[in-house]
């Protein structure tokens, strides 16, 4: 009976916390009577201990990405900084912070209440021929054979008009980022709009692509350590039977290259 009791009152502090996070998304410009969520501190004083912009946004848990676009001087060099320099930091919005507290069930809801749309094929492959200029034929297949194996390269669920969203792991949109793993990634509503989504996604793609080639891997081998990687930070994988990312993978690259397939060509 005990046990059922906590069970109870589990169930209804997680509805009242859900609902709070809805209100905030839903009023977000009605909150000055609410009690603000703690932020990150505003600028950071560089210490003798900093020697890289990565140790920094790993000591803050920001992004490298986050800190580069809040400081200018950075922009060209990342680690162009000395002690006791000050380094602005990214602030968050009113749905960050929800997003950012919220478990993956409130997260979720979150999500699939932004207004969204769904690009067309012509637009992603113009996006994807953007990002991946100058980069090899190769890398761009990766792009579009990934993104085929997400989504679809659909942004919006068909079955209910939303953004696509993995409840268990809140993969979100048409490259699936995971915003559990990627929590810190500055603004995270941002991962609702399809050519943000896109660019983290490729962005991490060709650290995958450029991971999987330092470790020898060539030729279509290479494509697969790489979304191997893309999926599990590791290559380690790769050797795994049965691997169901990379048969899906394997499938949709085969689908691809078929003459009678024709999309984002």
């Amino acid at each position: 009976m005990k046990t059922a009791n906590v069970n109870i009152w589990t169930w209804i502090l997680g509805g009242i916390g859900a609902y709070a996070l809805i209100k905030l998304f839903e009023n977000e410009n009605e909150t000055n009577n609410e009690k603000p969520i703690t932020k990150i501190p505003k600028r950071y004083i560089v210490q003798n201990t900093d020697s890289s912009l990565r140790v920094i946004a790993s000591k803050l848990n920001i992004p490298t990405e986050g800190l580069i676009e809040t400081n200018s001087k950075l922009q060209n060099n990342p680690n162009f900084f000395k002690v006791g320099d000050i380094l602005y930091l990214p602030e968050l919005t009113k749905l960050e912070e929800a997003l950012r507290s919220a478990n993956s069930e409130q997260r979720t809801f979150l999500y699939k209440k932004m207004s969204v749309y769904n690009p067309t094929d012509t637009e992603i492959l113009d996006f994807i021929n953007l990002k991946t200029y100058g980069k090899s034929a190769f890398f761009k297949e990766l792009v579009i054979v990934t993104c085929l194996q997400e989504t679809g390269c659909s942004h919006i669920d068909l079955k209910d008009g939303r953004i696509q969203v993995n409840h268990s792991t809140v993969d979100v949109g048409i490259m699936q980022i995971n915003t559990t793993a990627y929590a810190p990634f500055r603004y995270l509503e941002r991962l609702a709009d399809w050519k943000n989504n896109m660019n983290v996604g490729i962005s991490r793609l060709y650290t995958s692509y450029n991971t999987a080639a330092n470790n020898g891997y060539t030729g279509d081998n290479l494509l697969y350590a790489s979304y191997v990687h893309y999926q599990s930070e590791s290559l380690k994988k790769m050797n795994e039977n049965g691997y169901k990312p990379l048969l899906g993978f394997q499938s949709k690259l085969a689908m691809y290259r078929s003459p009678e397939f024709k999309r984002l060509k």
